[in-house]
């Protein structure tokens, strides 16, 4: 599969040489001219699929480029988030000396306490080439327009270097950079077994109610509301795929994993081996109220914990609630 991975066209923030990350702007007229350019560039490739981040300056790139293409926003494709950094001139740096400094490619960078890490940010890159690799396995040729840190992470581990080694380089890269995705280093098995999962229940930190899912009616019994669970991935650890789990069913994004709270063993359908499921279950915490559920269900609910009880049938997920409740009332009679 031949990537082009485009850096989106410049903002008010790279004219003054400012942290942007996650700070959603658009184009300035620079910005727009130079993408129009691209276009006499990129415009005359056939291009089986176009993607984009999410963030505006990366979708008005893409649209400068590809006027009359359908253009697919993927979160996974979105910058480094610097928290309490966004907005800050580099070089400006005197007034957040606590924060964790860390030196790659001989570049020091100021890490945020609120925002990205590189390694969340290269577990999203590799759950991208994960999606390229099966979702759009049919697709030659792919046109991506992301950000830089994404550029440097993706390329690293495309020519399957450390995956630092870009760190910080993305402007030796000119516009774009055409990359060859191996996708079979990347292929989930046709027929592969369920071994080992992971799920868990998500509390909303503001509201203290948790996010119950309710499946779509298939070949799998319906067991009413659920939580969330799916299979690890071959060299994946349990929190990453967890996360992963957690942005596939629902978009979350800011997740904070508290603890194991229980294990699970259960048939999903017929007890047959290729239906067998072993895994562990987590309690996690967000801020996210809005909640883009996967196509494997058909609604959500933030319901309290008395209600979920009421709503769920299923008696394994029935116990995971009553052991949260349990650390709930611990947590409140501490506190």
């Amino acid at each position: 599969m031949k990537l082009h991975l485009i850096r989106h066209s410049k903002t008010q923030y790279n004219l003054e040489n400012r942290r942007q990350g996650s700070t959603d702007i658009n184009l300035v007229a620079e910005g727009i001219e130079y993408a129009k350019e691209l276009k006499d560039e990129l415009g005359n490739i056939s291009f089986d699929i176009i993607l984009s981040s999410p963030l505006k300056r990366a979708i008005e790139t893409a649209e400068f480029i590809f006027p009359d293409k359908s253009i697919e926003k993927i979160k996974l494709l979105r910058e480094f988030d610097f928290g309490e950094l966004e907005g800050l001139a580099f070089g400006s740096e005197d007034k957040f000396s606590s924060n964790k400094k860390i030196t790659i490619n001989d570049i020091d960078f100021l890490m945020p306490n609120e925002g990205d890490s590189f390694e969340s940010v290269k577990h999203r890159c590799i759950d991208l080439l994960m999606l390229l690799s099966n979702k759009y396995k049919d697709a030659n040729t792919v046109a991506i327009v992301t950000h830089s840190t994404v550029i440097e992470i993706l390329r690293a581990l495309i020519e399957k270097e450390e995956w630092t080694n870009y760190l910080g380089k993305a402007r030796d890269f000119h516009n774009y950079i055409e990359l060859e995705l191996d996708t079979s280093e990347y292929k989930m098995p046709e027929n592969g077994r369920f071994q080992v999962a992971v799920g868990g229940l998500i509390q909303n930190s503001k509201t203290n109610k948790i996010l119950l899912l309710r499946r779509k009616k298939t070949n799998v019994p319906d067991e009413g509301w659920e939580d969330l669970t799916g299979r690890i991935n071959q060299y994946e650890d349990p929190e990453t795929a967890l996360r992963r789990e957690v942005r596939e069913e629902t978009g979350i994004e800011s997740l904070e994993i508290i603890k194991p709270l229980t294990t699970f063993h259960f048939f999903r359908g017929d007890e047959t081996k290729e239906k067998e499921l072993i895994g562990i279950i987590y309690w996690m915490k967000t801020d996210e109220i809005e909640v883009e559920i996967s196509e494997e269900h058909s609604e959500y609910r933030w319901v309290n914990i008395e209600d979920a009880l009421k709503l769920v049938r299923h008696p394994g997920i029935l116990e995971e609630i009553e052991i949260l409740k349990l650390e709930l009332d611990r947590e409140l009679s501490i506190n």
